[in-house]
This record gives C-alpha cells, structure tokens and sequence, in this order.
C-alpha cells in the first residue's frame, strides 16, 4: 500500500517517524565522523598504548575462542599472522603485504585504507597483529568526505520538505478555492483532486461552488424579472399621478413613487452587471471632451473644480454608465459637504490605467464602514447633523460598472476631513 492510500494523519505520522529517525541518524554520525588526517594524529598521539595493547593478544599462548569474544564485544576483527600460521576473530583479513603497498608508518604502527575498511598494523617478532573497527570504519572518512552526513541531513530536509508541500497541495487547492468563492467566483474549480480522503474536501468545494453558482444565478434572473415587471405598473402610476390634482399628499406620494423607480432602476442595473461586460455599450472618447460634457451637465458645476490637466487620451468606455458613475461620485461628494464647499476633480495616468479621483471636505466615513462601502445594501451612517443617508445600491453599482471596465473604484477617508473616491479604468494605448 503506498503512502497516497494512507488517511491524512497517516502520512503526516509516516512521514515525521521516518524523517525524524534519519535525521537522528546523520545527525549522530555527523557529530562523531572525522577525517583520516584527525584519525591519523590520533593514532600518532597514543601509538604506543594501541602497540601495546594490539601486540599483547598476540603474546603466546593465543586463547583464540577468548579473543574471539573480546573482539566480537569491541565490534573489531583481529587477524594475527605469523609465518605460516594465521588467527581471526572473524573472517579472514588482507595479508600485512597488500596493506603494506598504502600504508603509512605512524610511530611504531602502520595505518592504512583498503577498500572501504581502514587497518592498524603492529609487527613484533615476526608477528603481524592488523586490526579493523567497525565504529572506526562508520565515523572515518576521507578529508574531502567528511561532512557528508551534513548533506545528507540536508537532502533529508529538502526531500521531507518536497513531500511535506505535496501532501498540502490538496489543502491549499481548497484554501484557494474558498479564496475565489468568497470573492464571488463560483466558475472556479480545482485542478487536480487528491486519492485519499483530501478528495472529499476539494470535491465538496467544487460542488458548493456549482451549488451557490445556481443559487446566485436564480436570484439574479428572478431579480431582473421582477424588476421589469414592476417597471409597467409604476409607469402608469406615474402618469395617473400627473393626472390627480396637484395638492401635498399628491406631491409627497409623486416624491416617493419617483424614489421606488430609482431603486428599480438600480436593480435591474446591478442583474445586467452581473454579466459583466456583456450589457456594456463600448465607445471610444476623448477624455477632455468627455470630463467636459459631465461638468457641463451637471446643476452644481459652479461647485466642481479641477484639479490639474485632464490627460489627452482615449477611452473605451461605456458614456452612459462611466458618467453614471462620476456624477454618483460628484453628489455624494456635494451631499456630504458644506453648501460653500467646492468637489476637486483629479487625474493620474500610468502605462496603462487612469484614474479619476472626486475629493471633498466634507464630513469623511468612519473607518469601519470603508471595507464594505461598495458592497450592496451598506450605507454609511451620518456622522454629523446632516443627517444623510445613501440607498446603499449607488456605490456597489459604481464599483460594478468600473469592474465591468476592467478597472476598479477605492476610498479614501478621514472624519472631519473628507474624502476621496477614484475611478481607475485602461485607457486606449
């Protein structure tokens, strides 16, 4: 069974247990392992206790069951020739005359490397006593290998590391995937989905994505339909109005009939937006021109200011909804300001994009309510006696529509300072 088929905990239990024993492992041989050079001075340094003590087990008479013992508890293999005659502990040793070719005298022994064993010879009365260690064979290793429990410990951490971001590949692919519903996009799906018990995770996903996909779908259409039906009563409610005799209550009713189209009329904008640029009427602009016509047209230009040049570019907007958008912005910015108080209009450009921002002195918007200021049905609630208060659905819309464009809208604002709405869209290049 292979490590994909285990459950979650599972892997991650393998995965440490096994990660953590190597480590401890190389960790280990990396404190302890030296090069030949430090075994070589160290050899230097005590040859003539190791010549004693290697040359005593060969003094006549040999107990070789004994030394059998002693070398078996030392994790060594002893060899002893003499003349003819040859001892082991274990299995046969090379002879003293092929160590003898690379080997290197240190005092009274000699210390040499064949194959991957490394070899302490003694010679005493025609007697050769070679020795190999096993602990000494694990932690000596030539001087440019000696750091490659390191590496290894290195490699270890890497490839635990590896394993470690694909065993979390599912888990970020649904963290995204939240991400991108959250934000609304339920077209979102995830890639590639796991065989183990993640799967039911990034499936449930994909499936509540589908789900709320249709869900919202159905609240849009029925929005859009409801709004369109209710546009033909209230038209001839209007016009039965202008009928009746003109007296207070008439007026008052005619204000809020007026108001209740309004609204209508911005849902029915905000359920064509929600397919994006397709209910947009693009045309190209000349962006002066274009500013021009929205100042002109408004009743409180004598108020509106601009501020700086308007960049000679082009646009590809739809006029209808960007003016829809700036004038929103304009009488916001006069409805939360002093009757004296001018709207400052300026412009930034960069390689791509410009913006158009509306600032005002007026009141400003307490900081809590700027992350959902362009989320529908959210007002800001007055913070001084003026005792304004939006719909809730201008803001949104205008948000939609710069969305629809390929741009974005921000805020900016300071209480008793005022604040700043920019519009930035892609200009022709």
């Amino acid at each position: 069974m292979s490590i994909q088929h285990l459950g979650l905990y599972s892997r991650f239990f393998v995965l440490f247990t096994s990660t953590t024993l190597l480590l401890v492992v190389f960790i280990i041989l990396g404190v302890f392992a030296m090069s030949e050079d430090e075994a070589k001075q160290i050899v230097l340094e005590r040859h003539q206790q190791l010549f004693a003590m290697m040359t005593d087990v060969a003094t006549p008479p040999v107990d070789i069951e004994k030394l059998k013992v002693d070398a078996k508890k030392n994790r060594v293999q002893i060899q002893i020739n003499s003349g003819t005659k040859r001892w082991h502990t274990s299995q046969e040793l090379p002879l003293q005359d092929e160590l003898l070719v690379t080997a290197e005298k240190l005092g009274s022994l000699y210390f040499t490397r064949h194959g991957s064993k490394y070899y302490l010879l003694a010679e005493k009365n025609n007697s050769w006593i070679i020795i190999t260690s096993q602990i000494a064979n694990l932690i000596i290793y030539p001087s440019w290998l000696v750091y490659w429990p390191w590496l290894i410990v290195a490699l270890i951490l890497f490839v635990s590391y590896r394993l470690l971001i694909g065993q979390l590949k599912p888990i970020k692919a649904a963290i995204d995937s939240a991400k991108q519903i959250s934000a609304g996009n339920f077209e979102y799906k995830i890639s590639h989905h796991p065989k183990n018990d993640l799967a039911k995770l990034t499936h449930g996903l994909d499936t509540m994505a589908d789900e709320l996909n249709k869900l919202f779908s159905a609240k849009d259409d029925l929005l859009l339909a409801v709004s369109h039906e209710l546009r033909s009563p209230m038209a001839r409610m209007k016009v039965s109005f202008a009928l009746l005799e003109q007296n207070e209550i008439v007026q008052r009713l005619d204000k809020d009939l007026n108001q209740m189209d309004v609204i209508l009329g911005q849902l029915l904008e905000s359920a064509r937006l929600q397919q994006s640029n397709k209910a947009l009427h693009i045309d190209t602009y000349f962006l002066p021109n274009f500013i021009n016509e929205v100042i002109e047209e408004h009743e409180s230009r004598s108020r509106l200011v601009l501020d700086g040049e308007v960049p000679e570019i082009a646009v590809a907007i739809d006029n209808g909804r960007i003016k829809f958008v700036l004038r929103n912005l304009i009488n916001n910015a006069l409805t939360h300001s002093g009757d004296q108080q001018t709207i400052s209009i300026s412009f930034a450009i960069n390689d791509t994009h410009v913006s158009m921002a509306v600032k005002d002195q007026g009141c400003g918007i307490a900081k809590e309510y700027l992350p959902n200021i362009f989320e529908p049905f959210t007002s800001n609630k007055p913070v001084n006696n003026l005792g304004t208060k939006g719909l809730g659905l201008g803001l949104y819309l205008c948000n939609r529509i710069a969305v629809a464009h390929g741009g974005f809208l921000t805020a900016e604002s300071k209480l008793e300072k005022g604040s700043v709405f920019t519009l930035t869209i892609p200009y022709c290049t």
